[in-house]
C-alpha cells in the first residue's frame, strides 16, 4: 500500500468517525407518530394512561381485547359492562360492528376515541369527521371542552382538531372543539367531537380527540380532567373491555433491517459494519483480483458431422443405407423420446405413437409401411427415400 492510499484511507476513517460522532451526539428528533400501546413512551403511546387507569379502577373486573371483536365474540361471551377504544384510526369489519351495536343494545355502553372512522360509521350512524383545515391561514388557539364545566380549566392546546357532522337529531353533542382565530373580530367556532348515540337500552360515544388518552397530553398540567370527565361516561364499576388490538404501534416488524434502523445503537453499528465491509472489499479487489482468461467452449460439430455423412451417401447414390440409417434414429426416437417399446408393431403400437405424437393414426400406419416396405427391398431409389424423409419429418413435427 503506498503513501497516497494510505492518507486517503486515514481521511476516510476521519470523516466517518467524526459523522459517527456527530449523530450518535446530535438530539434525537421528536417522534409525533401514534403509538397508543400499552407499553409505549412515546408523546402519542399511551403507557401513562393504561398504568394510571389500571391502578385506579383495582376492583373492576379489566379485560383486554387483543384481538378483532368478530374473533373475540366467538372465543368468549362478553359480560355487561364497558367497552373503550382509541387510536388514531379504529378499524371494524362488518361482522364486528354488528357485535358492537348489539351489545350497545342490550344495555351497554362503549365508548370510541378515533381522528377518523370507518365508512360503515358514516353509512349506519349518519355521522361524518371533519378536519379543521380552513382555518390553516390564521394563528388560532384549539381547546376541546365537555358539557360538564370541570373540563373548562383546560388551556388551549396547538393541536390539530377533527370534529363531527351530524345529520341525526337524536345524537347529543357532549363536548366540543373551540377554535379561536385571529382575524379583525376574534370569531369562536364552536364544533362538536364527543356525540351520545343512544341505541335502545345503552349509548354509544363517538369521540375525535384520541389525544386525550396520549402521554403527551395528560402529563401535561391539568389535562388528566378532561380525560377523567371522558371516562366517567362509562360505567366503570362493572367489566371493563379495553382495547389493544387497535393500535397503531402494534405494526409488526416487517424486515430485520428496518427494526435495525430504528434503533439508534443498532443502527450505528449497521453504518460502521457497512462502512468498513465497503473498505475491505476495495482494498482486497485491489491486491488479489486478477484478470480471468475468457476461455471459448468447444463448438458442436455434430450436424456438419451428419451433414458430410449423408452427402457422402447421396454422391455414392447408396439410399437405401441412408433411408436404414434414418429409419434407425425415427425407431431410436420413439423409444427413447416417446417411451413406446419399437419390439412388436401393430394397431396398439400405431394408435398409441399417434397419441403421442398428435398424428393421424393413418399417417403413422403409412410411414411404417412404406418403413417396412424400404427394409424388404434390396435398393431403393431417390425418390422413394425423399418420401420416406418427408414421412419420418412430418411425424416429428
Amino acid at each position: 500500500m503506498n503513501k497516497s492510499t494510505k492518507y486517503l484511507l486515514g481521511f476516510a476513517l476521519f470523516l466517518f468517525g467524526m459523522l459517527m460522532y456527530l449523530e450518535s451526539t446530535a438530539d434525537k428528533p421528536l417522534d409525533l407518530r401514534p403509538y397508543y400501546t400499552s407499553n409505549s413512551k412515546k408523546p402519542l403511546g399511551s403507557k401513562a394512561f393504561f398504568d394510571l387507569f389500571e391502578n385506579a379502577k383495582p376492583e373492576a373486573e379489566l379485560i383486554d381485547l387483543k384481538e378483532t371483536l368478530f374473533t373475540f365474540d366467538r372465543k368468549n361471551s362478553m359480560q355487561s359492562g364497558s367497552v373503550l377504544f382509541f387510536n388514531n384510526y379504529v378499524d371494524f369489519d362488518a361482522q364486528s360492528f354488528e357485535i358492537l351495536t348489539k351489545y350497545v343494545r342490550d344495555g351497554n355502553d362503549v365508548l370510541i376515541s378515533s381522528n377518523f372512522f370507518p365508512k360503515i360509521f358514516q353509512d349506519s350512524l349518519k355521522i361524518k369527521t371533519l378536519y379543521i383545515l380552513e382555518y390553516d391561514k390564521f394563528s388560532y388557539d384549539s381547546k376541546v371542552v365537555l358539557s360538564n364545566k370541570t373540563s373548562e380549566a383546560i388551556p388551549p392546546m396547538e393541536w390539530d382538531m377533527n370534529y363531527f357532522e351530524v345529520n341525526e337529531n337524536n345524537y347529543e353533542a357532549l363536548g366540543h372543539v373551540h377554535v379561536t382565530h385571529e382575524t379583525k373580530d376574534q370569531e369562536k367556532e364552536k364544533q362538536p367531537n364527543l356525540l351520545r348515540i343512544p341505541m335502545d337500552k345503552g349509548n354509544l360515544y363517538v369521540h375525535s380527540f384520541p389525544e386525550a388518552f396520549s402521554n403527551l397530553f395528560l402529563l401535561h398540567e391539568i389535562n388528566h380532567v378532561y380525560t377523567e370527565d371522558l371516562l366517567n361516561l362509562l360505567d366503570l364499576n362493572h367489566s371493563i373491555y379495553l382495547d389493544k388490538y387497535n393500535k397503531s404501534g402494534n405494526e409488526q416488524i416487517q424486515s430485520i433491517v428496518h427494526y435495525i434502523t430504528e434503533q439508534p445503537a443498532l443502527n450505528l453499528a449497521y453504518k460502521s459494519l457497512l462502512f468498513l465491509s465497503i473498505l475491505l472489499v476495495i482494498f482486497e479487489s485491489k491486491r488479489k483480483q486478477r484478470s480471468i482468461p475468457v476461455i471459448t467452449p468447444l463448438a458442436n460439430k455434430t450436424y456438419e458431422f451428419a451433414q458430410t455423412v449423408a452427402l457422402m451417401y447421396l454422391d455414392k447414390k447408396e439410399y437405401k443405407q441412408l433411408a436404414e440409417k434414418e429409419i434407425f434414429q425415427f425407431l431410436d426416437f420413439i423409444r427413447n423420446q416417446l417411451k413406446i417399446d419399437t419390439k412388436v408393431i401393430n394397431d396398439s403400437f400405431f394408435n398409441e405413437l399417434s397419441t403421442k405424437l398428435g398424428k393421424k393414426t393413418e399417417d403413422v400406419r403409412k410411414t411404417f409401411e412404406l418403413i417396412k416396405s424400404t427394409q424388404n427391398k434390396e435398393t431403393i431409389s431417390k425418390e422413394e427415400m425423399y418420401e420416406l424423409h418427408q414421412l419420418i419429418e412430418f411425424l416429428k413435427q
